[in-house]
């Protein structure tokens, strides 16, 4: 009888040395032992709970239960090889432990029915959160090499709905939003779902979204610079498609906001080990996505750069031609004038032909005036700035188109009152309201409309002029035409500011240019 029970103390020993839990279950009676280690490393009381079948059943994880049942009376009933399981327990504290469970039939009656069989209850949480890591650092060192594959192979705006497909498999989603963040502060979407765009009965569907409409999971996300998800079904617009379930992941880079990715219709629901997947991924996003956009803003500038360097040239070159030709021109009006000066000085004052000199006199004048703007164009002859009121010469062209434009078309003016005092040649403003009127006029020529004239102060702040390098920081006038034609096509808008450029037909008086304006 000593020797017995030195023997359990031995056992009971070797077992609180292994950390190991110990079952004894007698298959005839329903009768289970638990040993204390069972207890306490589910942070229970050694035989807080009954000893009984139901005790272990009841701990059972409910998507491992029936798994972990059958194995067991499996072994029982086939007495097959030793009983190995793993399934998870639940702790006092109410959270899950990994354990495997192990046993093996230790005694059979004379029919060979199980009497007894006796296991062991190990905890292999760690173990099995060391696997996880190790397949999760597995799968996001995968996603970073696919990522980065895709930044460096993909061009242009592919990228996103590249970035966009990978996002959705690996969150198993069926919805999903991937953009950047443009200079205006819009959240502009190359990329999303087919099904979003074509199942959408939303009028005024967009790929751009200003920051005043974010609103909702993804807007929260975005302005606090979090990754956030929500499992119910989102309040979307009337006509909107159904969506239950998002994530949403902004693209943070240096505390700057550069993207966002949105995601939805997860059948599960998202998880935890979802948003902290999708974090590593707009980690690893951010750094390159800001490149790209910093580059392909350089690109934008560096080409407009090169379009306002090739105006230039152009500008030049027909300059220093106008200029030549206006020089020539001149010399030959100086006889034109001198000459007729002369003859009207020697004719009696009441000769038929002093009218008729009169007349030349005065349109080599006009001719002088034009030589003179064309010099002025072609750099070769300053330009007669003086202060003016932009506001008096506004209503002078007005009142004379009232006069001239047919009444199919309405005038409509805007012009604050007190628009101040600038510096700039009236001849030139008056040219350029004139030929822009002119040009408006002629595209409703035929249907009618409404011809618009603004005038108004405004103030550039450093932000608004990035687009503007000849212009600094400051207070301005703005003034605007516009009206209710046919518009510009696009094939015709780069041309506008060319100079003598006309859309007029052969045998038509041409429109005024935009060259003033462009100079």
């Amino acid at each position: 009888m000593q020797d017995l029970k030195e023997k359990e103390e031995r056992l009971n020993m070797a077992l609180e040395a292994s950390s190991d839990g110990l079952w004894d279950w007698n298959v005839q009676t329903g009768e289970i032992y638990f040993s204390p280690r069972y207890y306490t490393m589910l942070g229970y009381e050694p035989y807080e709970l009954p000893q009984t079948y139901e005790t272990w059943t009841g701990l059972l994880h409910p998507d491992d239960r029936k798994t972990a049942e059958k194995t067991i009376l499996d072994h029982i009933e086939k007495k097959s090889a030793p009983y190995e399981q793993e399934f998870r327990l639940k702790t006092r504290s109410g959270k899950w432990k990994w354990i495997l469970g192990k046993g093996k039939v230790f005694s059979v009656d004379e029919n060979g029915r199980p009497l007894r069989v006796v296991g062991t209850h190990t905890d292999i949480s760690r173990l099995k959160a060391a696997v996880r890591q190790a397949r999760e650092t597995q799968k996001e060192l995968k996603i970073r090499n696919q990522i980065a594959h895709i930044f460096l192979t993909t061009p242009g705006d592919d990228i996103y709905e590249k970035i966009l497909a990978l996002v959705l498999d690996m969150t198993q989603s069926r919805y999903g939003i991937f953009g950047f963040i443009d200079d205006a502060g819009e959240w502009v979407c190359p990329s999303l779902t087919k099904d979003i765009w074509e199942n959408c009965q939303v009028p005024d569907k967009r790929i751009a979204f200003p920051h005043a409409t974010w609103t909702g999971i993804w807007g929260q996300a975005m302005t606090d610079k979090t990754c956030r998800y929500i499992n119910q079904r989102l309040h979307l617009p009337k006509g909107h498609m159904t969506i239950e379930n998002t994530l949403d992941a902004p693209v943070v880079y240096q505390d700057q906001l550069v993207g966002n990715l949105l995601i939805g219709q997860k059948d599960t629901g998202y998880t935890d080990d979802d948003q902290r997947l999708m974090e590593m991924v707009a980690d690893q996003i951010a750094p390159v996505l800001k490149t790209r956009l910093e580059r392909d803003r350089e690109q934008k500038e560096r080409k407009l750069a090169e379009i306002r360097l090739q105006q230039v040239q152009k500008l030049e070159a027909i300059g220093s031609l106008a200029g030549g030709i206006a020089h020539d021109f001149n010399n030959i009006l100086s006889a034109i004038l001198g000459y007729a000066q002369l003859a009207m000085d020697r004719l009696p004052e009441n000769s038929p032909a002093q009218a008729d000199l009169e007349q030349i006199y005065k349109g080599g004048e006009r001719a002088k005036d034009l030589v003179m703007q064309i010099l002025a164009f072609s750099r070769q002859q300053k330009q007669n700035t003086v202060p003016i009121q932009i506001s008096a010469i506004v209503k002078e062209v007005l009142k004379f188109l009232k006069s001239t434009l047919p009444s199919s078309i309405e005038i409509r003016q805007q012009i604050v009152p007190d628009t101040g005092i600038v510096m700039a040649d009236p001849t030139w403003i008056h040219q350029i309201l004139m030929n822009l009127c002119t040009n408006a006029a002629h595209a409703m020529d035929k249907t009618g409309g409404i011809l618009t004239v603004k005038l108004f102060n405004m103030t550039l702040d450093p932000d608004m002029i990035a687009a503007l390098p000849d212009l600094v920081p400051g207070k301005y006038l703005k003034l605007t035409v516009g009206d209710t034609g046919h518009g510009i096509p696009p094939d015709i808008l780069p041309k506008i500011f060319d100079p003598y450029f006309t859309t007029k037909k052969r045998g038509k008086a041409p429109a005024g240019t935009c060259h003033g304006a462009a100079s």
